[in-house]
């Protein structure tokens, strides 16, 4: 009963601060504090996790996560945490909320797939494959999430030279919504088929759904995939500065972008 009437109590502190939250402009920290403290749930302790993070930035966000997510129990504070973690480049520290919430047994862990997935690319305690297989057994998760499995499973098939496999995942996507990502999928098997102007068409047209910085990353890895090395070094090189966490990963293209062979080709562009 008393839960009950915790929870009542929080409804109008909650619409409060989502309200003054919109833009930024109010720090809602202490309305979601006090919506946390009534309800000690992972949804109400992420929106407590980002007031904080927006207003004193990653360090006090920190101090606070271990706290709400023992508190709630839930793995949903983890996936926030860790998420700016991985987005500031910190992986290790990503990988130790995940660790942590999964150690705490939260009883909403498949919030954590995405991160792992994400985190495979770094560990090799996570398997790419069992992760993606999961997501796409649980039809209840949000639809990017499982686009984002299926885009990942197409590449793989590409790195396992799946052709078929691959082409049939990306036509998948396609069926569903247009996807730069699906449409690069299509043009590398296009090349294995030799279809080069069908390959060129399709790159253009992803290109043109995406910024350069997501475009030519991903376009390199599909042409390293195919075997057309000197074409994924000059997508590599458009590409400008690269992601930090792409020259960390363990990733086919993170090795290739650490190489000596694509230094030495980015120098000579220079030169030219």
């Amino acid at each position: 009963m008393m839960n009950f009437i915790k929870r009542l109590l929080a409804i109008p502190v909650r619409l409060l601060a989502r309200l003054l939250g919109t833009g930024n402009y109010f720090n809602t920290t202490a309305l979601w504090s006090a919506v946390f403290n009534l309800t000690a749930s992972g949804e109400d302790g992420t929106s407590l996790l980002y007031a904080i993070y927006i207003r004193n930035g990653l360090d006090k966000t920190r101090l606070a996560a271990r706290n709400i997510i023992t508190i709630s129990q839930s793995a949903r504070p983890a996936v926030i945490i860790a998420s700016l973690e991985f987005r500031e480049g910190n992986i290790s520290e990503a990988n130790q909320w995940v660790k942590l919430a999964t150690d705490s047994n939260a009883k909403d862990i498949e919030q954590l797939l995405v991160i792992k997935l994400y985190l495979t690319e770094f560990f090799s305690e996570y398997d790419k494959k069992i992760i993606i297989e999961e997501i796409l057994s649980k039809n209840y998760l949000p639809m990017e999430v499982t686009r984002l499995a299926l885009i990942e499973k197409a590449f793989l098939a590409l790195e396992e030279k799946d052709w078929p496999g691959a082409g049939k995942i990306a036509d998948r996507i396609l069926s569903v919504e247009e996807h730069f990502a699906a449409r690069i999928v299509k043009a590398a098997v296009a090349m294995v088929n030799k279809n080069l102007t069908a390959a060129e068409q399709l790159l253009k047209k992803a290109q043109h759904k995406t910024a350069a910085a997501q475009f030519y990353p991903l376009a390199s890895h599909a042409l390293l995939c195919v075997g057309n090395t000197e074409m994924a070094m000059e997508y590599l090189c458009r590409a400008g500065k690269l992601d930090s966490r792409l020259i960390q990963s363990n990733t086919t293209l993170g090795k290739f972008a650490r190489s000596q062979e694509f230094a030495d080709y980015c120098r000579r562009r220079q030169q030219q």
